[in-house]
């Protein structure tokens, strides 16, 4: 998604209103953290909506590694 360092992508879900929402890892958030967890809102022009980074610290990382439809409409993460 355009940082310095690398980025993956683990699981890719489609919005209700053709959005996307990515889950996945960079390297990207500070030079001495690497491995975190990312969870990124794409809207339907895939144009970053909103991001939040997951870490509660560095030695006890958040692994978010997959997305899935909720039958209310929500996402289990």
């Amino acid at each position: 998604m355009g940082g310095s360092q690398g980025e993956w992508v683990d699981s890719v879900l489609v919005t209700s209103d053709n959005g996307l929402l990515l889950v996945g890892t960079t390297d990207s958030f500070g030079a001495e953290i690497r491995g975190i967890s990312t969870l990124i809102g794409l809207n339907a022009a895939e144009d970053v909506v909103w991001s939040r980074t997951y870490l509660d610290d560095e030695e006890e990382r958040t692994s978010l590694s997959n997305l899935l439809a909720a039958t209310n409409g929500g996402v289990l993460i």
